[in-house]
């Protein structure tokens, strides 16, 4: 009979901090620890992407709880974090084995399922029916029955008192950047990048990289060096750029490198200013745009940018090719179809890929949004009309027109009444006030005399 006594599984958790000196070295561990280090190091060696990336810190914890007991060593890999601003990039890690206790054990056909696996009758402990069993799932996969990290079987218990009665789950943390003693000799007053390699970090009055022999790579030189999984991010007397582990400039200087947290931008992919222009550098840091812009911004549909060029107009730049599709005086984008432009005061509607959907031929076009719908209200001769959809729902009849109660309110020649969402009259346009009440629309013809619509008829 095989028994599954020790189950684990993979979860990530943001964490920010954690005291190395509450850790102990392992040269202080005791056998049964030992079995747990191994246990982990085999369970994170194969939950990595590149096992050669893994190093573990020569340090461990052991805590217990009358709920809980744990086991957990800080290790670095392969980084991780957000290239958003003030996103924790780091290859710093806290691995987990992490124990919740029962107070009963469950008996499944006479076995005790136990970490010592004990069986409750004595038939079973004299056939060997039992198979102790450590099986290590990877939480982290998201199907019903995720596959098995790792896993043991003995026909004896496993060295795991601090475990008895209880599952376990394996658990990585990621947390600040840390120095390994055991690589790093010097003590820093900052640490903001760390690897098993080399390490960004600061001497109190500069930022410098240092490799794990204590050798100074990159001088401490610069106010401000990051390294944030698109490069070595350098500045230095307030201009910004790219340098390599031997202090190499790969970049041209900026006032500012922009991170985003919109998915718009390719990961490889970085927004720059240098002056008044901006600009977009690959993770070759070459520009991908032509001189003269001011403004970005991305625009989730078909891989467009909207921009701002210097002499004021603005243009849709393709993120394909980074050529300019086309400009207007003003471009705004309505939804994933439609922008909204206006060119030598007239305005109109045109698709993303600038085919015309309404004539530059308007004085003025504006937006109502109402139940969710998006309607236009056009301005030809100081008159209005509501348009949708590629036609005309009114004509133009009105002197202005405004959202009311999920519905329109129009006025003209200082009368007002209700048109629908099909530009159909709903409330005569004779009225000197409307209201919206419980039982209906209020219509005034003067400060007394009123009529009463339904408003079901909006519907």
């Amino acid at each position: 009979m095989k028994i599954s006594l020790l189950f684990f599984c993979f979860i990530f958790v943001n964490i920010f901090s954690q005291d190395l000196s509450t850790y102990k070295s392992i040269k202080a561990m005791n056998n049964e620890e030992k079995w747990m280090y191994e246990l982990l190091k085999k369970s994170i060696l194969r939950k990595s992407k590149d096992s050669g990336e893994v190093h573990f810190f020569p340090i461990y914890k052991v805590s217990e709880t009358p709920d809980s007991y744990s086991f957990s060593t800080i290790i670095y890999d392969l980084p991780s974090g957000s290239n958003c601003a003030g996103g924790l990039y780091t290859s710093t890690y806290s691995a987990n084995l992490i124990s919740k206790k029962i107070i009963e054990p469950k008996i499944k056909n006479g076995i005790v399922a136990s970490s010592y696996g004990r069986g409750s009758d004595k038939k079973a402990e004299e056939n060997r029916n039992i198979t102790y069993a450590i099986e290590i799932y990877d939480q982290d996969d998201t199907r019903m029955h995720p596959p098995v990290l790792y896993s043991k079987y003995s026909d004896k218990p496993f060295p795991s008192s601090g475990f008895k009665n209880g599952t376990m789950s394996y658990s990585v943390f990621k947390i600040e950047n840390k120095l390994d003693p055991s690589l790093y000799k010097t003590v820093y007053p900052s640490v903001l990048y760390a690897n098993k390699n080399f390490a960004v970090v600061s001497n109190g009055t500069a930022f410098g990289i240092v490799n794990n022999k204590d050798e100074t790579l990159v001088p401490f030189q610069y106010q401000m060096i990051k390294n944030d999984g698109f490069g070595i991010q350098a500045t230095e007397k307030g201009k910004s750029f790219f340098i390599d582990l031997r202090n190499k400039k790969l970049s041209r200087e900026y006032d500012n490198i922009i991170r985003t947290c919109f998915s718009s931008y390719k990961d490889n992919q970085l927004e720059v200013r240098a002056g008044k222009n901006v600009n977009i550098i690959d993770l070759h840091y070459q520009e991908k745009l032509g001189p003269g812009y001011t403004s970005l911004q991305a625009l989730s549909l078909k891989n467009r940018l909207l921009t701002k060029k210097e002499n004021g107009k603005q243009a849709i730049v393709s993120t394909e090719t980074w050529k300019e599709l086309y400009s207007y005086n003003t471009i705004e984008n309505m939804d994933y179809e439609t922008m909204l432009v206006s060119d030598h005061g007239k305005y109109g509607l045109v698709s993303v890929d600038d085919k015309k959907i309404l004539d530059l031929i308007y004085d003025h076009i504006g937006y109502l949004i109402t139940s969710s719908q998006l309607f236009y209200v056009v301005k030809q001769n100081n008159a209005l009309a509501l348009y949708k959809d590629k036609k005309f729902l009114t004509g133009f009849d009105y002197d202005s027109i405004t959202n009311f109660d999920s519905v329109f309110k129009v006025e003209k020649k200082g009368k007002f009444g209700l048109i629908n969402g099909k530009g159909e009259v709903i409330v005569p346009v004779k009225y000197v006030r409307i209201t919206a009440e419980k039982g209906g629309y209020y219509a005034y013809k003067n400060s007394e005399k009123f009529d009463q619509y339904d408003r079901k008829e909006n519907y």
